[in-house]
């Protein structure tokens, strides 16, 4: 069984997926560190300032359909918050052993967490990084929502949300 985590930057996708492989014993992968190893960059706002976002989800895409990722068993993936804007993500993503689940966490606990985060690139035309943040919510928030197999809070500690992952898999006989 694969665990792909979606959900919006600064929802603890990393921390959360680092925290719940090791619980597991599964492998972790993070997507975004992926596409820039791939990348001549060194982070996601150089390729973003040098080419732009269509060239980074181009990248994006081509990761997700690596089979480095796509044919691993047994792992955690934290994926791009932007990764369900296409929908063949997802489906190279999802197989018979994927569950999606959505690291839901408040607007205003996200900004909490990043909103001072200057580095992050902007992804909208927006004037600030908060109002960036709230129009991309806005946009995927259904998107999350159409593609998790199970939604989970994400606004505690990163174990405690791992462990109420693996009671919701458990529950929903994912998992044993």
């Amino acid at each position: 069984m694969n665990i792909i985590l979606i959900g919006m930057r600064g929802s603890g996708k990393t921390t959360i997926g680092k925290a719940l492989a090791k619980i597991l014993d599964f492998g972790f992968i993070e997507t975004d560190e992926l596409i820039v190893a791939k990348s001549e960059f060194s982070t996601i706002t150089d390729i973003v300032k040098e080419k732009n976002w269509s060239f980074f989800r181009n990248l994006e895409s081509q990761i997700m359909q690596d089979p480095d990722i796509t044919a691993r068993d047994d792992v955690v993936i934290a994926t791009g918050g932007g990764v369900v804007t296409d929908g063949k993500n997802i489906e190279n993503l999802k197989n018979a052993k994927s569950v999606f689940i959505w690291l839901k966490c408040s607007i205003n606990e996200i900004i909490k967490r990043i909103g001072n985060d200057t580095s992050r690139p902007l992804i909208t035309n927006s004037d600030s990084f908060i109002d960036d943040l709230r129009k991309v919510y806005k946009a995927r928030e259904q998107l999350y929502k159409k593609y998790a197999d199970i939604i989970i809070s994400s606004e505690e500690k990163a174990e405690t949300v791992a462990d109420n992952i693996i009671a919701k898999l458990k529950e929903k006989t994912y998992y044993d």
